[in-house]
């Protein structure tokens, strides 16, 4: 008689280690992000400033997936811009623009959960670097590309108010780039480490962007939040939606956030061996 193993496990890694390092992950930084800040209100501020970096890579994800949602709604992404502590904006034009908010509104969980899931179910995570670098590579060109749109004679009210200042933020790709290929020179578990670091990273960016999705008053530079503007859109537009019919739309966008994470997380702490460890031939 001959042990044989099973198919699931030629296929699959054995993600045992990598399933303790992700409940550690997770367990350490929701008790600094969310915890702790409860428990102690004076290390809010240290822990946000601590943090800052996870959440500057939340907005990066979030502008990401406006733009590249107009691009595959058949709209335009013209570029990208981020200023620390104050946030980003994707310029776009046409496409769907239900499907751009949402790009927006579900990139960090959408990315995390992908992430996570594929952190722990492939057997070579380095094809997944190398999409992640082209993705952070796709960021850096939209980010410059004010400078080339200026330098072709492109005129817009909103490009004549962009800044140089907004280049320093390319830091954010450039630096996920840099270390994204740095991993791929390591172990194939180093590599599992990080997607799990940059997926929680996401996670987390999406449920702390709630606080913004119900955010129902003007911003301070006079428009209104994605939620707002969704509901907008089956209402005759944000400035009019109703607080209520606001409220039924942040909620679902909420739960969908949370719902994706879990999802993600679930994938992921997913034992991907078969309880029967081997197959007999006689």
């Amino acid at each position: 008689m001959n042990d044989l193993p099973t198919p699931s496990e030629k296929t699959l890694p054995d993600n045992k280690r990598d399933r303790s390092f992700l409940l550690g992950l997770i367990g350490s930084l929701l008790f600094f992000w969310f915890i702790l800040p409860l428990i102690y209100p004076p290390a809010a501020r240290p822990i946000y400033l601590a943090f800052y970096p996870i959440s500057i890579i939340g907005t990066f994800v979030h502008e990401m997936g406006h733009g590249l949602s107009a691009i595959f709604t058949g709209g335009h992404f013209y570029w990208l811009q981020i200023e620390f502590f104050r946030g980003g904006a994707a310029i776009t034009a046409g496409g769907s623009q239900l499907l751009i908010l949402l790009g927006g509104l579900l990139g960090p969980a959408v990315t995390g959960a992908m992430l996570l899931a594929v952190s722990t179910r492939v057997n070579h995570p380095k094809w997944i670097m190398a999409v992640l670098c082209l993705y952070f590579l796709v960021g850096m060109f939209f980010m410059i590309r004010p400078i080339l749109l200026i330098l072709t004679g492109f005129s817009d009210p909103l490009l004549d108010r962009w800044s140089m200042v907004y280049l320093i933020t390319i830091l954010v790709p450039l630096v996920l780039l840099l270390t994204t290929l740095k991993f791929m020179q390591f172990s194939e578990r180093a590599q599992r480490y990080y997607l799990q670091f940059l997926g929680v990273v996401s996670c987390l960016a999406g449920f702390s962007s709630n606080s913004y999705i119900f955010m129902y008053e003007r911003l301070a530079n006079g428009g209104y939040s994605d939620a707002r503007m969704v509901a907008g859109t089956f209402w005759t537009g944000p400035e009019t939606v109703p607080f209520v019919w606001f409220m039924v739309f942040a909620s679902i966008i909420a739960a969908l956030n949370i719902g994706l994470v879990l999802y993600g997380t679930w994938l992921a702490l997913r034992p991907t061996r078969p309880s029967s460890e081997a197959k007999t031939e006689v």
